[in-house]
């Protein structure tokens, strides 16, 4: 088979697109007589796709997207052929969405433990040193970082120091200074506002 062109695409325009909006099912019975998708339908006639069928992949809770499948015969897709795929699509989406909803429940659950371990953190280490460094850790641990620390402002214009991290890598340590100009560090304290 040929390489998968490369197409710019944008969502709107699309088969799926307009499938995911309509939320019914179209079938193309000649992909060569089709003209409204014809720059997306480009990157499949090179594999002697005839017609195609899209199908709506939609839950109770949200519209997913579609399912997409494509034959080598002209007029590929009867009635109740599309009845069954409709029934596929919709069991797809199923298991998408439940991956989705657990794939968030986890999420959430890591994140109300991260905040308990910080409140954890708080109320057993009263000196703020050892806050600071148990709390670099959780935050570290927490969000799957490679490394996390506490920045404040050094008497000193134009810098922070490091009070806390949660691992001495890179030459990073408490004590060490950072510029306010040119890094990231300097720049979310500057703006108030977090970088990513």
């Amino acid at each position: 088979h040929p390489e998968l062109p490369v197409l710019n695409l944008t969502a709107e325009g699309t088969l799926t697109f307009e499938v995911y909006r309509s939320q019914s099912p179209m079938v193309i019975p000649l992909l060569d007589e089709e003209t409204r998708f014809d720059k997306q339908l480009q990157g499949i006639r090179p594999y002697g796709i005839k017609s195609v069928c899209v199908l709506p992949m939609t839950t109770p809770h949200r519209r997913l997207g579609g399912l997409t499948v494509g034959r080598y015969e002209a007029g590929g897709y009867s009635g109740d052929d599309v009845e069954f795929l409709s029934l596929a699509a919709a069991q797809l989406a199923g298991a998408i969405d439940n991956a989705m909803h657990s794939e968030a429940s986890r999420i959430a659950q890591e994140r109300l433990d991260l905040l308990l371990e910080l409140n954890r953190c708080a109320s057993s280490n009263p000196e703020a040193a050892d806050l600071l460094k148990a709390a670099s850790t959780a935050v570290r641990n927490g969000m799957g970082g490679r490394m996390s620390g506490v920045l404040l402002p050094d008497a000193g214009p134009g810098q922070l120091r490091v009070a806390a991290c949660s691992s001495e890598e890179d030459g990073i340590r408490p004590g060490t200074l950072i510029p306010l100009d040119d890094t990231f560090a300097g720049q979310s304290f500057r703006t108030a506002k977090p970088l990513v």
